[in-house]
């Protein structure tokens, strides 16, 4: 009877264990955490795009990032939720960092039609020309729904202004298994330092840019969940806004 009741304990006792397991990620879920980790990696690069058509002169290429945001709004049903989160800086401290009102990414799109058709304003046929690629551009359709979300609580973004020197850090949750990604973009001229760390310590990405991503998938952890610390660190002399935003 001793042993019977024992081995009853051990049996309720592991199911209730079993039970606080997250369910393994569908492959509904799977595909839609890799369409919002595009989405989140198109916003880096439309900032990289509209940086290279300024300079180069290039209109074309604002065109193509303005679609890019347009395609991502639409990924992700034209809201990003607050990250929700204070930073703090290296030592854990809350950081008193200026929140910039953030510009939703339809109307960021937007703004770089109208470099666009500024540009060109003199040029009545190329102004015809991309104002067709714009048309096109407006009509990206989106990669997916967001009715599944691989950040815990996301996708979400964060905007705020960064000090010269200054470090922000951030703690994020992604789902074990599923695709996960962070961008950060920013008004420059100064590059940001940004490291993602793993709850242990490991280097999970590092790079000093005004903009950068980074996608990958986390090991499922025993609730199904991993947390990462990702920091930002002004490098330069000048004070900077950036966005930080993960699927």
């Amino acid at each position: 009877m001793k042993l019977l009741r024992v081995m009853l304990v051990c049996a309720v006792s592991f199911a209730l264990v079993a039970g606080t397991r997250a369910a393994e990620p569908t492959k509904d879920d799977a595909a839609k955490a890799e369409i919002r980790g595009a989405a989140v990696t198109d916003i880096a690069f439309a900032g990289e795009l509209a940086a290279f058509g300024r300079d180069a002169k290039s209109p074309e290429s604002l065109v193509i990032a303005g679609g890019m945001l347009v395609r991502a709004n639409k990924t992700f049903g034209g809201k990003l939720d607050a990250l929700g989160a204070q930073p703090t800086d290296e030592k854990g401290a809350p950081v008193k960092a200026e929140s910039v009102k953030a510009v939703p990414l339809d109307k960021q799109a937007e703004a770089l039609f109208d470099e666009v058709r500024a540009m060109v304003a003199t040029d009545k046929a190329r102004t015809a020309s991309l104002e067709a690629l714009i048309g096109n551009a407006k009509k990206f359709e989106s990669g997916g729904s967001s009715e599944t979300r691989p950040a815990v609580g996301g996708p979400k973004s964060d905007s705020r202004t960064l000090q010269p020197g200054e470090t922000h850090t951030y703690t994020v949750t992604f789902f074990g298994g599923q695709h996960a990604s962070v961008s950060m973009t920013s008004s420059g001229p100064a590059r940001i330092q940004m490291d993602i760390v793993n709850v242990a310590g490991g280097s999970v990405f590092s790079t000093r840019a005004v903009h950068a991503n980074h996608g990958w998938t986390p090991p499922r952890d025993k609730d199904g969940t991993r947390r990462f610390t990702i920091t930002l660190r002004n490098e330069g002399k000048k004070p900077t806004n950036y966005t930080i935003t993960t699927n």
